[in-house]
């Protein structure tokens, strides 16, 4: 299935044409996301996809994709929001999505502040209550890192792995060991230097309070607190959340 993802593979290296539409590139994604067992990703400036919300997904694809028609910005990010869905736990425990992100991302207002601390929300809640994702932040104070280098993720078939590369005109696929080897390593040394997954949904929650303090002293009354900030609210490291 991953030789598939390209017909011009070369010595286990293939980009996507540019020519082709980026809607096939996402179905492509999808795809392998699905197959995978193992999924490991850092995310240096959004939220990673699966877990967006879908006002987040909107201003996201927006943002990097602002001549697309608007119809299709919207079809977009519902199929994005709809992603994490199409990944349960599976029954014997295979599957596993683990994903870092820089700290700068849970500060970045992508659309706007209310969609910020809406965004935060469900991190909290959606990472409490599935066991198979975990959320890593990768803090300020660790300084430089080797994901200054773009952000990657790395899908693991059992037998085989893939490393997934996007850029602005099209995106990359590796299965080549010398460049495994470089993705994995670099992998290992951001998870080591990020907060542990309670660490970090502290350091989440600490932001969304931030975010609710300042709504609060802002007192304009331009975006009401959702029942899912409500939730978020109440979140304790030892005591998962349900909506």
């Amino acid at each position: 299935m991953v030789e598939g993802l390209h017909e011009g593979e070369q010595s286990g290296w293939w980009r996507t044409d540019p020519s082709e539409g980026s809607g096939a590139r996402v179905d492509r994604l999808v795809r392998v996301e699905q197959r995978a067992i193992v999924t490991r990703a850092y995310a240096s400036s959004l939220i990673p996809g699966p877990l967006q919300v879908y006002e987040y997904a909107v201003a996201a694809i927006r943002a990097y994709l602002p001549a697309l028609p608007e119809d299709e910005v919207i079809q977009r990010a519902q199929r994005r929001t709809e992603r994490l869905g199409d990944l349960q736990a599976r029954p014997e425990g295979s599957r596993a999505l683990l994903y870092i992100i820089d700290e700068p991302v849970l500060h970045r207002p992508v659309g706007n502040q209310a969609i910020l601390r809406k965004q935060l929300a469900h991190l909290l809640i959606t990472v409490s209550a599935l066991p198979h994702v975990q959320l890593q932040v990768l803090p300020l104070s660790a300084g430089g890192h080797p994901g200054m280098a773009g952000p990657f993720t790395i899908f693991d078939f059992g037998d085989r792995r893939v490393v997934y590369v996007e850029a602005l005109t099209g995106a990359s696929w590796s299965s080549r060991p010398a460049c495994l080897a470089a993705y994995s390593l670099a992998y290992d040394r951001l998870q080591a230097a990020a907060l542990t997954a309670d660490e970090s949904m502290q350091r989440v929650a600490q932001r969304l309070a931030e975010l609710e303090t300042a709504w609060m002293l802002a007192g304009d009354g331009r975006s009401a607190v959702t029942a899912e900030e409500k939730t978020a609210s109440r979140w304790r490291p030892w005591e998962p959340l349900s909506e």
